[in-house]
């Protein structure tokens, strides 16, 4: 049997860091990866690679009234506050992507799509982490729903699911599969890849 090298990428800008990065000392890594964005999909023109990129459901909007009308319900109430994003972190984002580089990226997943190259996947709409206390099947399956629905409003409808963190067990797996999802991205079956919830990581496997 032939292996496969598989390329997948999280596309998450700030909202995959809220939680553990300063927005006025990380931004210039932020706008580095919308840079980023069209220079990789050159690269993988001109080499004919095809990734799967998985895009958080917040990005997706135009602007911020559009996001507010979309927000799941219930939500979910993580025991870390720094992980609850609604509201006092929805507060402080801009009008739209013109304004605010770091929470919106329409116009970036516009430009995956115009390639009609890649797979479009779901990072969950609100980089839901699902080993976090706190965490719940309705609101993990909220968010996925809320994410669904963007996406077919795109008309970016996706099969596959890239956890945020690598974080899944097999609850959160079966709600993937009656929303109609398919593949997922895993880890190897070794203690240093198992998924955890943040609290349980060690420097070890961090590093």
């Amino acid at each position: 049997m032939k292996g496969a090298f598989v390329i997948s990428l999280d596309f998450e800008l700030y909202w995959g860091v809220r939680d553990s990065r300063d927005l006025f000392t990380y931004q210039e890594n932020i706008l580095g990866a919308r840079q980023a964005i069209p220079k990789l999909l050159a690269l993988f023109q001109e080499y004919k690679i095809k990734a799967t990129i998985a895009a958080v459901g917040l990005l997706c909007f135009d602007n911020k009234e559009e996001l507010i009308k979309s927000i799941p319900s219930p939500l979910p109430h993580y025991t870390n506050p720094k992980y609850n994003w609604y509201p006092d972190h929805l507060n402080t984002i801009g009008a739209n992507e013109t304004e605010d580089k770091f929470h919106y990226g329409l116009s970036l997943i516009k430009e995956i799509q115009a390639t009609q190259q890649h797979e479009l996947a779901t990072h969950t709409f609100a980089h839901y982490y699902t080993l976090e206390e706190g965490a719940t099947p309705e609101s993990f399956r909220a968010d996925l729903q809320a994410a669904k629905k963007r996406a077919a409003t795109l008309n970016l409808p996706f099969n596959s699911i890239i956890f945020p963190r690598n974080q899944y067990n097999d609850v959160f797996l079966a709600i993937c599969k009656e929303e109609g999802l398919r593949g997922f991205r895993g880890t190897e079956d070794n203690w240093i890849y198992r998924p955890l919830s943040r609290v349980l990581e060690s420097k070890w496997r961090r590093a």
